[in-house]
């Protein structure tokens, strides 16, 4: 065994003591918000019940809604929910890097929509709602015949991973361990790279799954401009673990994990979520439903008292049986006396509870009444304001990664277009660094309102122009038309650079100057014509027709 295999084995069995404090509560979460991803070292037989010991699923429901939620308010395919921007203001005004960037950010937008990018995010949004932590894999698949073949992504199991984080608090050290069959391990790695005992027993026990330890953390000396795989920031190795047996050696430009925390105790690696603050309700709730229906089971099938040797022959408590007493009080029902309705206020409460915990109240629209536009907006703007601190952690480890790698997998490709002139002069040079806007249902209603705002200052300024016609002179028009456009999503096609719109704006004063002398030509003409059409009236005036007596001097 190399030196790199044992350090490498050393330090994940290093990161699964720190790990290991986690995986009693990680199941206890597990089983009552998210059951199918609760096998935190267990091991569970295919197609077993995973729901046995649970009594009530609203917190495996109230988990799925705001998951849901997010999704839908995050990342929903359903729209474009990011658009990219460049830090320095004046350059990304110029009408070619906006085009620029509004053109690459489709492609990434539509390269995620092709690939299982949604589907495996809301399998990390349940895992982070219940557990507080989720981790996602973002790699390129293999190329087919030497061409770009997509990106895929893949949801892990917390149970499977154990993870460090840089002096950012950021994640850049990831250990997994995942199951492959030995036809599958031989198929992706080659016969040649694989251990003895594997292909040994591969014509014998192919459908046999075997274990792997993917590895991935900071090379040191890596370069990101490396052109071996081996010299990448990234180190990427896989072992088979009971071998501890090499397979491969590779690298990446960027950390392919993702691993976000809902929030996070200060010195801890992994995140606590809306699980963790619920699980005593559910646990409540869970033990109060187990005993309620075994009571109601008493009541509906009450158990049987009997006289000592008051019955004759067995008893018998099927339907219509009849049985043959000595007296007619030797075999009665047992009866409890059972208060249900105070289990039906404490569940209901719990539930209340729970629900209230996992913002059920608060993400759910009213029922039964078509609600309005304000106050779908109010609706987002709570959400925004409760959600606000999870929201930028999530930015922080998870969507600015994920943009930023997928861009970068895309620009390595050749699959982004060139960049315009304006940016490649400052390429390199710090001023041309991009930043990504989030456009979800939340960030356009916030959005939305800045617009509502600028109308609703409209409506008040104008109404006072009359008596002050002076007040529109503190707007700028140009920037009000460009705020406006830009709030609204107006693509970047539509709208005229600030050179184009100046010249517009030029070309019409001028033409307007060229036209004052001709109009005040015309119109002293006119007023010449009416004079002298007045004059000759005057000429043609028939003075016999004019009244006499003192009306004119002679």
């Amino acid at each position: 065994m190399s030196t790199q295999t044992e350090r490498d084995f050393q330090r994940w069995s290093q990161l699964l003591t720190l790990r290991s404090p986690y995986e009693k509560n990680w199941r206890d979460l597990g089983k009552y918000f998210i059951p199918h991803r609760a096998n935190v070292n267990l091991q569970m037989t295919p197609g077993q019940s995973q729901t046995t010991d649970l009594y009530d699923a609203v917190g495996v429901h109230a988990n799925e809604l705001l998951a849901s939620s997010m999704a839908g308010s995050l990342t929903s395919p359903a729209i474009r929910w990011f658009s990219l921007h460049m830090r320095d203001e004046k350059l990304g005004k110029r009408k070619a890097v906006q085009r620029w960037l509004e053109e690459n950010s489709n492609l990434v937008y539509h390269e995620l929509r092709q690939s299982n990018f949604h589907s495996e995010a809301h399998e990390s949004y349940k895992d982070i709602c219940s557990l507080g932590t989720m981790a996602v894999l973002c790699e390129e698949r293999q190329q087919k015949k030497g061409q770009y073949n997509g990106i895929r992504f893949q949801a892990l199991s917390i149970g499977e991973y154990a993870c460090a984080e840089d002096e950012e608090g950021r994640v850049n050290t990831l250990f997994r361990v995942f199951k492959l069959t030995r036809q599958a391990v031989v198929e992706r790695w080659g016969s040649k790279n694989v251990s003895e005992k594997t292909r040994t027993l591969l014509a014998a026990r192919p459908d046999e799954t075997i274990e792997i330890l993917h590895a991935v953390y900071p090379r040191e000396g890596g370069r990101v401009d490396a052109k071996r795989a081996t010299l990448l920031p990234y180190a990427s190795v896989y072992y088979e673990t009971a071998e501890k047996h090499q397979l491969d050696h590779g690298g990446y430009h960027e950390f392919p994990y993702f691993v976000a925390r809902w929030d996070k105790t200060s010195g801890e690696q992994y995140g606590r979520g809306p699980g963790h603050t619920a699980l005593p309700n559910v646990k409540t709730l869970n033990k109060v439903q187990e005993l309620f229906l075994k009571a109601l089971a008493k009541v509906i099938d009450p158990p049987m008292k009997q006289r000592h040797n008051g019955v004759i022959g067995k008893v018998k408590l099927t339907p219509s049986s009849l049985n043959t007493v000595m007296e007619m009080d030797d075999l009665q029902p047992i009866e409890f006396g059972s208060n249900f309705s105070v289990t039906y206020q404490e569940k209901g409460d719990l539930r209340s509870e729970i629900r209230h915990i996992f913002f059920w109240d608060q993400l759910q629209l009213q029922q039964g009444v078509q609600m309005t536009a304000t106050e779908v907006e109010r609706r987002f703007e709570l959400m925004q304001r409760l959600l606000g601190p999870t929201l930028g952690r999530l930015e922080w480890d998870f969507l600015n990664p994920l943009i930023e790698r997928v861009m970068n997998i895309l620009h390595r490709n050749g699959q982004l277009t060139a960049m315009p002139d304006d940016l490649l002069e400052v390429a390199g040079t710090g001023g041309d660094s991009v930043d990504v806007r989030y456009e979800g249902p939340l960030a356009r209603a916030q959005r939305g309102a800045e617009v509502t705002a600028v109308e609703r200052t409209f409506a008040m300024v104008m109404s006072l122009k009359e008596l002050f016609p002076a007040i529109a002179d503190n707007w700028d028009e140009d920037e009000i038309a460009a705020f406006v456009s830009e709030a609204n999503g107006l693509s970047a096609k539509l709208l005229r650079d600030k050179d184009q719109r100046d010249e517009r704006s030029d070309g019409r004063a001028k033409g307007m100057q060229d036209a004052a002398p001709a109009e005040t030509g015309k119109t002293q003409s006119e007023a010449a014509r009416n004079l002298a059409s007045a004059a000759q009236s005057a000429s043609q005036i028939d003075v016999g027709a004019l009244p006499t007596g003192g009306g004119m001097a002679a």
